[in-house]
């Protein structure tokens, strides 16, 4: 129960968002209005679930007012032939949908007396001008409200905010789905440490990286998925490309930074990311710096030195330990004994 509650959560931290596409509806279902709105944001970003509960309100606004109501329909892309009843169509494929095609088919359905408006999810913003919603990652505020929902928290840690932003880039959608399993299978996610584990094997489907920060990803996903902001900044410089590519991860909910400063790279995307040269040559200026026992250990193992990072894994380990995290010494343990196989 308290999992299927996940999914009527309050959208926590999309409030403005849902405002502005609830306006949006109610201007492109009137008579004469171009019936074309795009819901863009990153994968996972909450984009059908926001178009869902804005189509509810509208539906049920109207129902009140003893005004007209429309059908919902979700689709992944336009339908073959014209709408002939009023309605708005939902395109969740809607980054291989052409706009002009869209527009037509709200056209054929005013001529044949209906009124369609078409919400199309997309990954960015139109350029033309379209009415659109943009959504991105949730503020610290909006994640405790989403967990303390979700999870019946009176008052939530921080450390438990910092594990769901790391594990889910601060999208809501992610988010949601990722405590909608944890709580089916019965997992204790008020620990940071289950939270984290759990985020491991939730993924927002296809990821598209932003172009400024693929060095960055590719050099996280070496280390493991975490690295001190600063140890990059060392063996990067402080010019312009750490920063842009900083901005660039978060803003796509691909990465976190917690309080301690360090960077945390989304954990569906840390595993399925290759080393890239420029990665690994990277990550052998950064064994000369004071990392993380654990981030060694990955940079070693993706640099081939598997005797080096059987060392740093074992103190990475112990670490755990002793700090009362058994499940990230069972991931780290998994992870040595895939790497020094491979």
């Amino acid at each position: 129960e308290r999992a299927m509650a996940v999914s009527t959560l309050p959208l926590a931290g999309q409030v403005g968002e849902l405002e502005q596409l609830l306006g949006a509806l109610d201007t492109a279902l009137k008579p004469g209005m171009p019936g074309l709105i795009v819901v863009s944001g990153p994968p996972g970003s909450g984009r059908s679930r926001l178009v869902r509960e804005a189509v509810f309100r509208l539906q049920y606004s109207r129902v009140q007012a003893l005004k007209p109501v429309f059908t919902y329909r979700c689709e992944p892309a336009l339908p073959a032939g014209p709408v002939g009843y009023d309605c708005v169509l939902h395109l969740t494929g809607g980054d291989a949908v052409d706009p002009g095609a869209a527009s037509d088919l709200v056209r054929a359905a005013e001529i044949e007396g209906c009124r369609a408006c078409v919400v199309l999810e997309a990954s960015e913003p139109p350029s033309g001008p379209i009415s659109s919603v943009q959504l991105g990652p949730l503020d610290t505020g909006a994640i405790e409200s989403l967990l303390s929902g979700a999870l019946s928290l009176g008052r939530v840690p921080a450390s438990l905010v910092e594990a769901a932003r790391a594990v889910s880039g601060g999208l809501a959608g992610l988010l949601c789905r990722l405590l909608a399993d944890g709580l089916a299978a019965g997992l204790e996610l008020s620990r940071p440490a289950v939270l984290r584990e759990q985020g491991a094997g939730v993924s927002a489907g296809e990821i598209p990286l932003p172009a400024a920060g693929r060095w960055l990803a590719e050099l996280l996903a070496c280390a493991g998925g975490q690295l001190p902001l600063q140890a990059i900044i060392e063996v990067k410089g402080e010019g312009g490309a750490v920063p842009s590519a900083v901005r660039a991860l978060l803003a796509a909910g691909l990465a976190s930074e917690d309080n301690a400063g360090r960077l945390w790279l989304r954990p569906d995307l840390s595993a399925r990311l290759p080393a890239s040269p420029e990665a690994l040559r990277t990550s052998e200026k950064l064994l000369a710096l004071s990392l993380p026992a654990a981030a060694s250990g990955y940079i070693e193992l993706a640099l081939g030195r598997k005797e080096s990072a059987l060392v740093f894994f074992t103190r990475a380990i112990q670490a755990s330990r002793r700090a009362g995290d058994p499940e990230r010494a069972a991931r780290l343990a998994a992870d040595a004994q895939a790497g020094l196989r491979g």
